[in-house]
């Protein structure tokens, strides 16, 4: 099982990369917004997929966190690596998570490969899973307000509030304010006060 690849590019054409390692080439899969030069020398994480009439690929990532949502993806029924590179090649990790997390159907929908069926069903299966996932990759930022999603969400829920009333408060906040740029004090007593009116 190959899971990193160390060597100089030969080729890219969008999706496809073609790198030299120790004089083998390899094919690897890569999200489209990734962009390298010829002969530059790169590190890719890489996944190995099997499909049963193509036989192994190999898909590569410039960090954990693009491998991590990658996986994550492939968990989700009916979800291949088609989509799963689709979906980083038009979307940061952290924009994805974010999506996911606000339960954003629109922005995944708006996805190549990706309706609002499908992605109400990603939503669903990856809620859970991030909410409780380490990460550790990606911009300063970003990170910090998904962890303040995730902090929000458990907060709203242990008072007894479900997952469709905190989405629903969150994106009363999200239209009112820069929701990104607030802190978790701001988050909650927003949306608390949100829920508050509903009751």
């Amino acid at each position: 099982m190959i899971s990193f690849l160390s060597g100089i590019v030969i080729d890219q054409s969008e999706n496809l990369l073609m790198i030299n390692v120790n004089g083998i080439g390899y094919s690897v899969n890569i999200p489209s917004n990734l962009h390298y030069t010829i002969n530059e020398k790169i590190d890719l994480l890489v996944e190995t997929v099997w499909n049963a009439e193509n036989g192994p690929k190999l898909f590569g990532f410039s960090d954990v966190l693009q491998k991590k949502v990658f996986n994550a993806v492939l968990s989700c029924h009916g979800c291949g690596p088609k989509i799963g590179l689709a979906i980083l090649s038009e979307m940061t990790s952290e924009n994805f998570i974010n999506a996911i997390l606000t339960q954003d159907i629109k922005a995944l929908s708006s996805i190549n490969g990706i309706g609002p069926k499908k992605a109400d069903s990603i939503i669903l299966y990856l809620k859970d899973k991030f909410s409780k996932m380490e990460i550790n990759s990606g911009n300063k930022e970003d990170l910090k307000f998904l962890d303040n999603l995730k902090n929000l969400q458990n907060a709203l829920q242990s008072l007894g509030y479900t997952s469709y009333e905190i989405t629903r408060a969150m994106n009363v906040v999200k239209e009112q304010n820069d929701f990104k740029n607030m802190s978790f004090d701001e988050l909650f007593r927003k949306t608390l006060g949100s829920l508050s009116k509903k009751i």
